[in-house]
């Protein structure tokens, strides 16, 4: 059964901890104190995008349901998982990265050993560190009632919601241009994480790493990324999740052989 009171407590908490600190950059803007001027409001833009992680721990551990830092490291960490839970994971990263680059076109790429430096670099910035909070508690708390599909509908405009301080405060940025594109594909990266989630049961570590990659992916192996390219590339891993949802839905559902 749903736990109501450690979602509204995780939303309630992760978005106030946003909109303190990003809600803060974003009134620093209307007066011109942007990031491009001072480094030094990336520190509060840091402490925005681990939100979700720091509502996590806190709600688990009041509500009981983690004894310390060292049981929900350890709960989001876990490493050991079947190899085809890495192989659906890396599958799903290629379906995205080829359908955004065939769709939207190459326009160049880094070095590959730069892919790793950016998925370390997401997860230390917190980005990876999301899944700590939205499919943790929120998407596996709405997934006990919902279901897979409704609970995907009701978690992608919520984690769209919350990425909006940050868009209007990277708005002036080279980053702030491609906000209206992430917010189209992280629609179809709902599905792709609920669907992780749902495989792998309810690994988190496997939803952290197709995060990052993600993140790390565009970095690296640079798409001109048009509106139809991140739109055609956004359904097609709704399709793809849906579909790998359904049939192992069929495969875990199917009466064994006598």
């Amino acid at each position: 059964m749903i736990n109501k009171k450690i979602v509204i407590h995780f939303t309630a908490l992760t978005f106030t901890i946003m909109l303190i600190f990003w809600g803060g950059l974003v009134l620093c803007g209307q007066f011109g104190i942007t990031l491009e001027k001072y480094p030094v409001l990336y520190s509060p833009q840091f402490i925005g995008a681990w939100s979700p992680a720091i509502a996590s721990f806190i709600v688990l551990k009041r509500n009981n349901k983690v004894s310390g830092m060292k049981e929900w490291l350890r709960n989001i960490f876990t490493v050991k998982t079947s190899v085809y839970n890495y192989l659906f994971v890396i599958a799903l990263f290629v379906v995205l990265m080829v359908s955004l680059i065939v769709t939207s076109g190459l326009n160049r790429a880094e070095p590959l050993y730069m892919f790793f430096v950016w998925m370390l670099g997401s997860l230390l910035y917190g980005a990876g560190m999301e899944e700590a909070g939205w499919r943790y508690i929120l998407y596996s708390e709405l997934n006990k009632k919902f279901g897979y599909i409704l609970s995907c509908l009701i978690t992608a405009p919520i984690w769209l919601l919350w990425h909006v301080p940050l868009w209007l405060s990277l708005e002036n940025s080279s980053l702030g241009v491609r906000s209206f594109f992430s917010a189209i594909i992280l629609f179809g990266g709902t599905f792709a994480l609920g669907a992780i989630h749902k495989i792998s049961k309810g690994n988190i570590f496997l939803c952290l790493l197709f995060h990052c990659a993600v993140n790390a992916g565009p970095s690296t192996f640079i798409p001109n990324q048009t509106i139809l390219g991140v739109t055609i590339t956004s359904a097609i891993m709704i399709v793809v999740s849906i579909a790998a949802v359904s049939i192992y839905d069929k495969l875990t559902s199917a009466s064994p052989v006598p």
